[in-house]
């Protein structure tokens, strides 16, 4: 693969077949025929461009070079050599991709071959996606202003030309370059992608359809709905509910009418429930799934909604599971209209359980309860490090407080002895006044520190993708501003962290975040990163030593004396 600044040099690169080689490591080379005269160009440069997917093309690399006033062949007579080429794309951001050999460019003699087939992931005429690029703190991609799939790339390539000419000591040979441009093609619709909708009646929501590739040039879609009295769509794919029912929707791509795709189109009465914390994919359907970390309660949100009303009130729902490894716990409330329902947790790794939750009380309009209909998430647990811990290395096993039971969290906390969510202790942080409130436990001794043995063990531990939560409570409703908690790792020591101790390292730490709901009952926080908006958190490139790594929560909006609980944390790998 040839990555940003592709260079092939080579010692000697024979293009007939009369050189059998170009002797050992240090031997440099050694050309049977000695040319009395240098190479010159006829022009500076060769310039020349393919659309991608146009097959192998070949550009000679002897065009325009010349000996004595005659055109410079390649000949059993007169062997030429391409030597030193250096591949230098104008845009240093690019990735050049792989192609059959490995790269897409072959020297084939006097002549470069280019695969331009090859370029068919990596260059798009009609995605504007920028996301990558740059680098944030920390080592995170970011976007820079410059597209991450170009209309096109262009190569500046330089190569030296040799037929055997000795310019003298400390004389370059001849060079010349090739200004080589790769361009994209219309990307084509090759798909239809549409999910099933659900809405109240008297509502609107759009189609939730995208063409494949999302990049495709020409995105547009027609719709048909079987059933206009149940539900109409509109030219937009705005669906309208009239009347309860089920219909079904067609989406066809106007580039290519043979291609489309259906999806059922359910309208509800007009008071509805929807599981918050379940999955959803790219175009905002929900999965109806949710992966629960192993050995911690398992929440499941609910909210209701209303149309051409409002909501008002109190209101309590039915909770069920089909699973005894997921048993019932208790029902806390958002501080609003929803609430969460919380679980015991017996899963083991892989095994699933099933959750269903209904109304159970309070104002619907003019919906009846038993036209309510009940939602469910299937739930599969994954493993959960802080009860599934790698081995410690040390025969006394982590000193890290995984279970937040011990509150050796420094002067700000404490531990509850039987507060906790799983009835076992938890950790309590009370503010001290100002706009953070830090606690942090300090293990220093590596091999007892979980959190250095994950984060901070340079290579071994750069890239780790990790998902985190924790459940907390709050002791009063926020007295101003939203609380928000950040959980925030930082490493006592990497080589461009920059600054002194924890203070230099928390503007690269990459915090993950949370907004807490104004309630004093458990909720689940589930953080996310802010950098990508999803979350996943990695370990920053920059942290490249071993060393001491410590996990701080850092909670926002506590006045002074005031508090907030935690307890059941989680930490999730991510595959790769």
């Amino acid at each position: 693969m040839i990555n940003r600044s592709l260079k092939i040099t080579t010692a000697c690169v024979a293009v007939t077949a009369a050189v059998a080689g170009c002797g050992g490591p240090d031997e440099g080379y050694s050309n049977p025929l000695v040319s009395d005269s240098p190479v010159t160009f006829s022009t500076p440069s060769i310039d020349a461009a393919f659309d991608e997917e146009s097959g192998v093309h070949r550009v000679d690399l002897l065009e325009g070079a010349m000996v004595d006033g005659e055109q410079l062949v390649q000949s059993g007579d007169s062997p030429v050599y391409i030597r030193d080429m250096v591949f230098t794309p104008r845009n240093a951001a690019f990735q050049t991709p792989s192609g059959s050999g490995g790269s897409p460019f072959n020297l084939d003699g006097v002549h470069l071959e280019i695969e331009t087939g090859s370029f068919a992931q990596a260059l798009r005429m009609c995605d504007t996606t920028d996301v990558r690029g740059a680098t944030g703190a920390g080592g995170s991609p970011i976007g820079d202003g410059v597209r991450d799939f170009p209309m096109s790339i262009s190569y500046e390539i330089t190569y030296a030309v040799d037929n055997g000419y000795d310019p003298g000591p400390g004389q370059a040979l001849p060079t010349r370059t090739l200004n080589l441009t790769l361009n994209a093609i219309s990307d084509p619709v090759t798909g239809v992608q549409a999910f099933d909708v659900s809405l109240p009646a008297t509502a609107a929501t759009p189609m939730l359809s995208a063409t494949e590739p999302a990049y495709a040039c020409n995105p547009a879609l027609n719709y048909a709905i079987a059933n206009t009295s149940i539900a109409t769509v509109d030219d937009n794919g705005v669906i309208s509910g009239h009347v309860v029912g089920s219909t079904t929707i067609t989406v066809t791509s106007v580039e290519v009418p043979t291609l489309s795709a259906m999806a059922e189109v359910s309208v509800t009465p007009a008071f509805t429930l929807e599981i918050t914390n379940q999955d959803f994919n790219a175009l905002g359907a929900p999965l109806g799934t949710k992966s629960v970390p192993t050995c911690s309660a398992i929440g499941v949100s609910v909210e209701p909604s209303i149309v051409n009303d409002t909501l008002t009130g109190a209101y309590t729902y039915s909770w069920t599971s089909q699973s005894p490894s997921a048993s019932f716990g208790g029902e806390e409330s958002d501080g609003a209209f929803g609430a969460t329902g919380w679980f015991t947790n017996a899963l083991g790794i892989s095994e699933a359980a099933t959750i269903t939750v209904g109304y159970g009380s309070g104002y619907t309009g003019v919906t009846g309860p038993l036209d309510i209909e009940e939602q469910s998430v299937l739930l599969t647990a994954v493993r959960n490090h802080t009860c599934d811990p790698n081995p410690s290395p040390h025969p006394a096993g982590y000193a890290s407080d995984l279970g937040l039971n011990t509150g050796r969290w420094g002067p700000l906390a404490t531990a509850v002895p039987s507060g906790g969510l799983d009835g076992a202790a938890s950790v309590l942080i009370t503010g001290p006044g100002g706009d953070i409130t830090t606690v942090v436990q300090q293990v220093w001794n590596q091999n007892r520190n979980f959190h250095s043995q994950y984060y901070g063990r340079g290579a071994a531990s750069t890239g780790r993708t990790f998902k985190f939560s924790v459940w907390a409570r709050l002791g009063q409703l926020p007295s101003g501003d939203d609380v928000v908690l950040d959980h925030t790792l930082l490493p006592w020591a990497c080589t461009t962290c920059g600054g002194t101790g924890f203070p230099g390292r928390r503007p690269q730490s990459e915090s993950v975040t949370a907004t807490l709901k104004p309630t004093t009952g458990w909720q689940l926080v589930e953080f996310i990163n802010p950098l990508t908006g999803t979350a996943e958190w990695s370990v920053p490139e920059i942290w490249d030593l071993n060393t001491a790594m410590f996990l701080h929560w850092d909670v926002y909006g506590l006045a002074a004396g005031e508090t907030i609980e935690i307890d059941s944390y989680s930490v999730v790998e991510v595959t790769p």
